[in-house]
């Protein structure tokens, strides 16, 4: 029983003889993308339930408190940011190799290079993005009805009126400051990976010729972000009442029954919100930017020793059975840390 491998196999689509002659080293993203989506799915039925229409509201904060619901909320769309920031630094620097290893004297220069990595990606998404928003001030009104449905469908029709430039720009995670005027407020999503993946060559960059120097600095960066997110929920009391709840549309009654502090009513705005900015988020997507180093490293240059100690290469990894051990404590000292950090969520 291998439980490292099974876990592979469990996360992948691929039928076994494809998966085991197909050279990769990226086979189980496509598996952890399907379950975190279903997981997304059904943590935002809660999310969006429509809290203020509810009579039942103290079950929908005691759902909040679940061990299960803070799983599904907390972890699976950072997942997103960790894959997105894994393919970016990994794919990145392998076609960045190739255009300064190529020979060939006609190659694209670097800084096209660099132009079409932003270009392309806000190309990828824009188009689809402004679909979306015309579908919403235009269609999305008039295909439904009922009192939930009408204030519901009104207020993102205006919000799109109002504020489609921001998304367009990907800055609408932080402005409008109140979610009930946002545009697709879903899409805080684009706007955080857009803004971390904008920053990300210059790590990218220095992490080619400097390797153990960009990964300390992605340590000292992801530090601070676990410093910033922690004091921002501390002083601004988020620890109190999760996400799950719809927190924009709470009425006086509900926050008081949840023990949220007056202060919080007109503090949780996009700027503070750690649910939705970058400088909170950063840190999954440098989780998985280091993770892209660390494979392109080992992978791709062939530096089967990089960030492994002499000590403990030639002492604990040199023997098969050292190798095994260590692979399971790593596991089991990562899942425990993991549900560890999710039980203390929960009051």
């Amino acid at each position: 029983f291998d439980g490292v491998k099974n876990s592979v196999n469990f996360q992948t689509f691929l039928d076994r003889e494809t998966r085991e002659n197909k050279d990769t080293i990226l086979s189980s993203l496509d598996g952890i993308k399907f379950f975190s989506l279903v997981a997304v799915v059904f943590g935002h039925t809660g999310l969006h339930a429509g809290t203020e229409f509810v009579d039942n509201f103290q079950t929908m904060a005691n759902y909040d408190m679940d061990l299960l619901i803070r799983v599904i909320t907390t972890l699976c769309v950072d997942s997103f940011f960790v894959v997105s920031g894994l393919l970016t630094g990994l794919l990145t620097l392998k076609k960045l190799r190739q255009l300064r290893t190529a020979k060939n004297k006609r190659r694209v220069p670097e800084w096209k290079f660099w132009l079409m990595y932003y270009l392309g990606r806000w190309l990828r998404l824009v188009p689809t993005l402004l679909f979306m928003i015309c579908l919403t001030i235009g269609v999305y009104p008039f295909i439904g009805q009922g009192p939930v449905y009408n204030q519901h469908a009104s207020h993102q029709a205006e919000g799109c009126k109002e504020n489609w430039w921001g998304n367009i720009l990907f800055i609408n995670n932080f402005y409008p400051k109140k979610g009930t005027e946002a545009c697709l407020g879903w899409t805080w999503y684009l706007s955080v990976d857009w803004q971390c993946a904008f920053f990300a060559p210059i790590l990218m960059v220095l992490f080619y010729k400097k390797p153990h120097l960009s990964m300390g600095i992605c340590s000292i960066l992801l530090l601070m972000n676990m410093g910033i997110t922690g004091a921002i929920d501390y002083i601004y009391h988020y620890y109190l009442y999760g996400i799950t709840v719809g927190w924009f549309t709470l009425t006086p009654k509900q926050r008081d029954f949840i023990g949220l502090p007056q202060k919080s009513e007109y503090s949780r705005v996009y700027g503070t919100d750690p649910y939705l900015t970058t400088y909170c988020r950063y840190g999954a997507y440098l989780v998985g930017l280091m993770g892209g180093f660390y494979l392109y490293q080992t992978r791709v240059v062939g530096d089967k020793k990089f960030l492994q100690p002499n000590f403990f290469r030639k002492n604990i990894l040199k023997r098969p059975r050292n190798k095994k051990i260590f692979k399971y404590l790593s596991w089991i000292t990562i899942m425990v840390a993991l549900w560890g950090v999710l039980y203390m969520m929960v009051p």
